[in-house]
């Protein structure tokens, strides 16, 4: 049978309780601060996961193969780049119409928080000792398909929030063009 939630219960609580009160990004000046907690949280809980993987390969370094040894500090660098990516700057300028924006935002918030649990699952399933090194590789490539589909989501809820990819070099996400 499987176990519900894997991730320390204090922590999902902890992200739980920083999901943004959507009801007030119907007031885009509202927004930021809900946006700063929940994405800290979210933040907080990937760098503890890259550290995990970090200090086993530091002091268990003679029992993963210099290859496990790539892939955990690989995927250390992903959890730090999702991290990167997760706190995209900028004024936020919800979409309109924002009932539907606010709407969707709830709904990739709630995969995200789906997404966190499996990432821990899938880093503490890396580190199990037991591991062969076939079942390693098969973990590490789930764990790479989770945070991928993270970043995904992650940059759809930048989208969203009118912080896409185009934010970072000046043009307005929903039109394409130089902002104001």
């Amino acid at each position: 049978m499987a176990r519900a939630a894997t991730a320390n219960p204090s922590q999902m609580a902890k992200l739980l309780l920083a999901l943004p009160r959507y009801e007030t990004y119907l007031r885009p000046q509202s927004a930021m601060v809900g946006e700063r907690d929940f994405r800290l949280c979210l933040a907080q809980l990937l760098q503890s996961l890259a550290g995990r993987l970090l200090v086993a390969v530091e002091m268990r370094g003679r029992s993963f193969g210099p290859q496990q040894q790539e892939i955990l500090e690989e995927t250390a660098e992903d959890l730090g780049a999702l991290i990167t990516h997760l706190n995209r700057r900028g004024a936020i300028r919800l979409a309109r119409p924002l009932e539907r924006t606010v709407a969707e935002l709830g709904g990739i918030d709630a995969g995200m928080v789906v997404l966190v649990e499996q990432v821990w699952r899938g880093v503490h399933a890396l580190l199990q000792p037991a591991l062969t090194s076939d079942d390693f590789t098969l973990q590490a490539q789930e764990l790479g398909g989770i945070l991928e589909a993270f970043a995904e989501a992650s940059e759809e809820r930048n989208r969203r929030l009118g912080l896409g990819w185009e934010s970072e070099i000046g043009l307005n996400p929903f039109t394409g063009r130089r902002k104001d």
